[in-house]
C-alpha cells in the first residue's frame, strides 16, 4: 500500500474524531508512514472509533484530560467521557434458573448475540436479538436477546458485532442470600456510634450530617419489621452483625437499637413524640412524629412480644401513651400517620377503640398521597393482616384498591424499555414495596418478573450501566451522580431487603428449592 493511499485513509478517520485528540495520532501516522505498515494503524484506528473495542474496558476507564494543544494560546482541558457498554446486564448474576434479559442499545446489529464462558473463552449459548425501536425518552435504538435456558453456574460475558461485549456477571445458585445479608449490615453502618451516652444518644443516623429524624426512623423500623413478619425463614441470627448468635432475628435485633433511642424521644408528661435530633438539637414535638412512634412502637410489640415480653410491653404502652396525645392534638394534615397508627394499634391489642376509628376513618385517608412513607401501604397491611375479626367490605375494599395498584404498575413496566416505571430510585423502590406486598398476598408469577426487572435495573441494566449496590458491580455512581447507591439510604435499603426477600420466597417456591 503507498503513502497516498494510507493519507486517504487517514483523511476519513480526520473527520470523525476530535481535531485536538488528532494531533497525537499524527505523530503517530508520521512515524509509522517513514518505516511502512501505515494500513495496519490505519485499521486499528478506525476499529477504535466504530466499535470502541480497544478503548480500555468501562470497568478500567477513567475521565481523563487531554494535553493541550501547542498551537493554542489558552489551554483548554478536555474530558473524555467514560466509556459505557451497549450491552447491558445485571452487574451482580443471575440466579440459575431465572428469567435471564440482556439489553442492547444500536441500530444495525446483526441477528444473534453470544454468551462467553469468561474463563474458557468458549461460546455457551447464541442467541437472537429481538429490536424493540427508539426509546423515545432516551432516543436509544434498544433490542433484547433472552438466554434464560443458560444455566450452568460460571462467569461469563455477551458480546456481539458492532457494539462489542457486556461487563462480566456469574450465573449461580441462592444469587441473593448473601446480598441480603450485604443489606443487613448496611443499615448498622447507619447507627450513631458516639460514646457520650445521653438522652440524644443512639438511634440511627438519617443523613449525611449525622442528623436523627424520628419520622424516618420509624418508616425504616417498619419496614423492616414487616420484612420479619413476612419471611421469617429468611431473617436469621447469623448476618454477621455485633448481635449475631443471640437467639433473635439480627433484624429484630437492629430495630431494637432504634426503638430504645425513640423512647427518649417520648416527652414522659405529655406523651406527646420531639421530631428528632438537628445539629445536636432536641426538635420540638411533632404530631407527626407521634403518629409515627405509635405505629412503630405497636408494630415492634407485635413482632419482638416472643422474644423479650416486658420491653415489648413497654413498647405498646409507650405507644397507647402517643395515641392519647394525638387524640387532642391531632390535625388534618396528619391523617394518614393516624390512620396508621390506629391499624399498627388495633392488630397488637384488639382495642374496639383503635377498630372504630378505622372504620370513621378509612374512606377519607383513601385518595391520600403518601408514598413517601408508605403509611397508607402500612395501615392497610396491618388491617388486612389482624387474626381477629375485621369489617370484610373494608378488607374488600383495600384489596380491590392495592390489586389495581399493582396492574398500573406492572403496565407501567412494560411501557418502559428497561422494564421499570419512570422515577427516581427512591419512588421506584416505594412502588417495588407495593408490589413485593401484593404478590405475597396473591403470588402472581408476572409481578415477581417484574420485581426482578427493577432489581436487575439498580444493579447495572439501566442507561448509564451504574450499579446502585456497591460492591457488587462493575461501577457505581460517582458523588456528583444524579443519585445515590442504594446503600447510603436506610429506607432505600429496608425497602431493597424487602423487595429481595419476596424475590426470594418466590422462587424458592415456582422451582421447589
Amino acid at each position: 500500500m503507498n503513502k497516498k493511499e494510507d493519507h486517504k485513509i487517514y483523511r476519513r478517520i480526520n473527520r470523525n474524531i476530535d481535531q485536538r485528540i488528532i494531533q497525537g495520532i499524527k505523530q503517530i501516522l508520521n512515524t509509522r508512514i517513514r518505516h511502512g505498515g501505515i494500513r495496519s494503524v490505519a485499521l486499528l484506528l478506525v476499529m477504535v472509533l466504530v466499535t470502541g473495542c480497544s478503548l480500555p474496558s468501562p470497568q478500567e476507564q477513567e475521565t481523563m484530560e487531554d494535553v493541550p494543544d501547542k498551537e493554542q494560546q489558552h489551554p483548554v482541558n478536555y474530558k473524555v467521557p467514560i466509556s459505557v457498554p451497549n450491552i447491558l446486564v445485571d452487574q451482580n448474576g443471575y440466579e440459575m434458573k431465572s428469567t435471564k434479559t440482556a439489553l442492547f442499545r444500536g441500530e444495525n446489529l446483526q441477528k444473534t448475540f453470544e454468551v462467553i464462558d469468561a474463563d474458557s473463552g468458549e461460546t455457551v449459548y447464541t442467541g437472537d436479538i429481538i429490536t424493540r425501536g427508539i426509546d423515545e425518552k432516551t432516543g436509544e435504538y434498544i433490542s433484547y436477546g433472552a438466554f434464560s435456558e443458560l444455566e450452568k453456574v460460571g462467569t461469563y460475558y455477551i458480546q456481539t458485532a458492532v457494539i462489542g461485549q457486556s461487563y462480566r456477571f456469574v450465573i449461580e445458585e441462592n444469587m441473593y442470600t448473601d446480598l441480603i445479608y450485604k443489606m443487613e449490615t448496611a443499615l448498622s453502618e447507619n447507627r450513631d456510634k458516639v460514646d457520650i451516652a445521653d438522652e440524644t444518644s443512639g438511634g440511627w443516623n438519617t443523613d449525611s450530617g449525622r442528623n436523627k429524624n424520628v419520622t424516618v426512623g420509624c418508616t425504616v423500623a417498619q419496614t423492616l419489621l414487616l420484612t420479619n413478619e413476612f419471611y421469617p425463614e429468611i431473617m436469621t441470627d447469623d448476618v454477621g452483625t455485633v448481635d449475631s448468635g443471640n437467639q433473635i432475628p439480627d433484624i429484630l435485633d437492629e430495630v431494637k437499637y432504634e426503638m430504645d433511642w425513640l423512647l427518649k424521644m417520648q416527652n414522659p408528661k405529655t406523651g406527646g413524640v420531639y421530631a428528632g435530633i438537628t445539629r445536636g438539637k432536641l426538635q420540638p414535638e411533632s404530631v407527626e412524629a407521634t403518629a409515627d412512634f405509635a405505629s412503630a412502637m405497636a408494630l415492634f410489640y407485635y413482632n419482638y412480644v416472643y422474644y423479650d415480653k416486658a420491653y415489648a410491653q413497654r413498647c405498646l404502652q409507650m405507644a397507647e401513651r402517643a395515641w392519647k396525645y394525638l387524640q387532642v392534638n391531632a390535625t388534618t394534615d396528619t391523617a394518614l400517620a393516624q390512620y396508621n397508627a390506629a391499624a399498627q394499634l388495633f392488630k397488637a391489642t384488639y382495642n374496639v377503640t383503635y377498630h372504630t376509628y378505622i372504620k370513621e376513618h378509612y374512606d377519607a385517608v383513601y385518595h391520600e398521597e403518601d408514598n413517601k412513607w408508605n403509611r397508607e401501604l402500612y395501615g392497610d397491611v396491618a388491617y388486612l393482616t389482624t387474626v381477629r375479626k375485621v369489617d370484610t367490605n373494608i378488607c374488600k375494599m383495600l384489596m380491590d384498591k392495592w390489586m389495581d395498584k399493582a396492574e398500573d404498575i406492572v403496565e407501567e413496566s412494560k411501557k418502559n424499555s428497561y422494564f421499570v416505571i419512570e422515577d427516581t430510585n427512591e419512588e421506584m423502590l416505594s412502588e417495588m414495596l407495593c408490589l413485593s406486598v401484593i404478590d405475597h398476598v396473591i403470588t402472581n408469577h408476572e409481578y415477581v418478573t417484574v420485581l426482578e426487572g427493577h432489581l436487575h435495573y439498580f444493579m447495572g441494566r439501566n442507561t448509564d450501566a451504574v450499579c446502585y449496590i456497591e460492591e457488587y458491580g462493575k461501577v457505581y455512581p460517582s458523588r456528583n451522580h444524579k443519585q445515590e447507591a442504594l446503600t447510603k439510604q436506610s429506607q432505600q435499603t429496608a425497602t431493597l431487603l424487602f423487595m429481595l426477600s419476596e424475590i426470594i420466597t418466590e422462587d424458592t417456591e415456582e422451582f421447589g428449592e
